[in-house]
């Protein structure tokens, strides 16, 4: 059910990026950053598993620059 709110937040995150930023690995793990906090509100404060952080890490298959 979250997964289009996921879709959504990555989509609007990559449309702020420009073809400099994408090239750039400092802005690319800004991007990263911003999509753990962003993503993570999605997320109940007190979730009901043990652990409170469900996204530690986003992975970049591939960036297609267009």
């Amino acid at each position: 059910a979250k997964l289009s709110k996921v879709k959504d937040i990555v989509l609007a995150e990559m449309q702020k990026l420009s073809v400099e930023d994408v090239k750039q690995s400092d802005a690319r793990e800004a991007l990263r950053q911003r999509l753990i906090s962003a993503i993570s509100q999605i997320f109940p404060s007190k979730p009901d598993w043990e652990d409170p952080e469900p996204i530690r890490k986003v992975l970049f298959e591939e960036f297609v620059i267009q």
